[in-house]
C-alpha cells in the first residue's frame, strides 16, 4: 500500500495531467451540493471509521482521567471541550487546504506531491526493512 501510494504521489508530482480532477476546479457554474447533505455525509463518513472512533476514546479517555476529572459533570465538560477543540482543528485544517489549493497555485501542490511521495517511500522502506529483519530474526530464533 505504502508502494503504491509512493507510486500515486510521484506520478502526480511528474506529470499532473495524469491526475485526476479536484472536485470543484472543472465547472464554477455547476450547482453546489446541499451544505447538509454534505454535512452528513461528513459525519457518516468519520463515524464508519472504527480507527477515528477508537482513537477519540482512547485519546479522550486517557486525558479525562490524567485531568483527575472525578465527578461525571467535570468528565463530561472535559470531552466537550476536547470534542469542540478536534472539531475546531479539523475546521481549520479543512479551510486551510482549501485556501491554499486556490492560493498557492501549481507549483506549491506539485512540491508537495513530491514531499508526500518522498515521505512515502521512506515510510515504505522502514516497514520492508524493518520487516525483513524482523522476519529474519524470527526465523533464526526458531532455528
Amino acid at each position: 500500500l505504502l508502494l503504491m501510494l509512493t507510486w500515486k504521489m510521484a506520478r502526480e508530482a511528474l506529470n499532473p495531467a495524469l491526475a485526476p480532477p479536484v472536485e470543484g476546479e472543472a465547472d464554477d457554474a455547476a450547482p453546489l451540493p446541499n451544505p447538509w447533505r454534505s454535512f452528513m455525509r461528513g459525519v457518516l463518513l468519520a463515524l464508519s471509521s472504527p480507527s477515528a472512533i477508537l482513537w477519540f476514546a482512547a485519546v479522550g479517555g486517557a486525558l479525562i482521567a490524567k485531568s483527575g476529572a472525578t465527578s461525571a459533570g467535570a468528565a463530561s465538560l472535559f470531552l466537550l471541550g476536547f470534542f469542540a477543540g478536534g472539531l475546531g482543528w479539523t475546521f481549520f485544517l479543512c479551510g486551510l487546504a482549501s485556501h491554499g489549493r486556490k492560493r498557492a497555485g501549481t507549483s506549491l501542490l506539485r512540491a508537495c506531491h513530491v514531499l508526500s511521495a518522498l515521505l512515502f517511500a521512506y515510510f515504505s522502506y522502514s516497514v520492508i526493512v524493518h520487516g525483513y529483519r524482523e522476519l529474519i530474526l524470527q526465523g533464526a530464533g526458531a532455528s
